[in-house]
């Protein structure tokens, strides 16, 4: 019965630089990677984008949540249960 446009995203806000640094520090908890990987923060003028976006921008996953009834869960824990079976892969 989902009717428009419902964001699928899970829960808490995170910057792209948060959750890159995240994303490699769980994959070297989780043995993907061996070493620290150095993140260098950018503001969105440097990538000299065609389209101004606004300072701060996070999806709202309300409406997913109304619907299935349930939160989406925490970003964290979704990035480390996908981490985990990616090691487990062949």
């Amino acid at each position: 019965g989902a009717t428009g446009l419902v964001h699928t995203v899970s829960d808490g806000p995170v910057s792209r630089f948060e959750w890159t640094k995240e994303i490699l520090t769980e994959a070297k908890n989780a043995g993907v990677l061996e070493r620290d990987v150095p993140v260098e923060p950018v503001t969105t003028a440097y990538f000299n984008p065609t389209i101004r976006r606004p300072a701060y921008t996070v999806l709202s996953n309300a409406k997913a949540a109304g619907i299935l009834g349930t939160a989406l869960g925490d970003w964290h824990e979704g990035l480390r249960r996908t981490l985990r079976a990616m090691v487990k892969q062949p």
